[in-house]
């Protein structure tokens, strides 16, 4: 009996390694760190994730205004293509442990910029943190988005 236990303790640890980002989150804009970029004034975030899929909407609102943005991915390594404002965004979606990492690039303004993410929940779930390091033609800037479940 303690075998099965350990058996199904394990099974139950190996599932949960991918945690499910499903939900509405709502951006907490005084916990966060924009790194040299302006923060928003607001922003929230629908995720839909049945993996390998996961699709991402966001609305964002910021002194210039409010705007929205759409991203579907793949968490299996293959490329991800997305066109978001205009520009089109390639990506490799992969786990690291409980770790959804996001490498992406694409042309901005005429220069090409790469982005990495780092997905990870709390272990109540009810927050999610995403570091972003963008690396551009003005250098590095690191931020922390820090999201709240509703």
């Amino acid at each position: 009996m303690r075998i099965l236990l350990a058996l199904f303790a394990v099974v139950a640890m190996a599932a949960d390694s991918k945690p499910n980002f499903s939900g509405a989150w709502t951006l907490m804009v005084a916990k966060s760190d924009f790194g040299s970029a302006p923060a928003p004034q607001s922003m929230t975030t629908q995720i839909d994730h049945r993996e390998p899929e996961i699709k991402v909407h966001s609305t964002i609102t910021s002194a210039q205004g409010g705007y929205s943005s759409d991203y579907k991915y793949v968490t299996d390594g293959r490329e991800n293509s997305n066109n978001v404002r205009g520009s089109d965004i390639k990506s490799r979606v992969t786990w690291e442990g409980a770790t959804l990492k996001v490498a992406a690039h694409a042309v901005a303004g005429g220069s090409q910029v790469e982005f990495t993410d780092h997905w990870n929940l709390s272990p109540d779930r009810k927050t999610l943190t995403m570091t972003r390091a963008i690396n551009g033609p003005q250098g590095r800037v690191e931020q922390r988005y820090i999201y709240e479940k509703q």
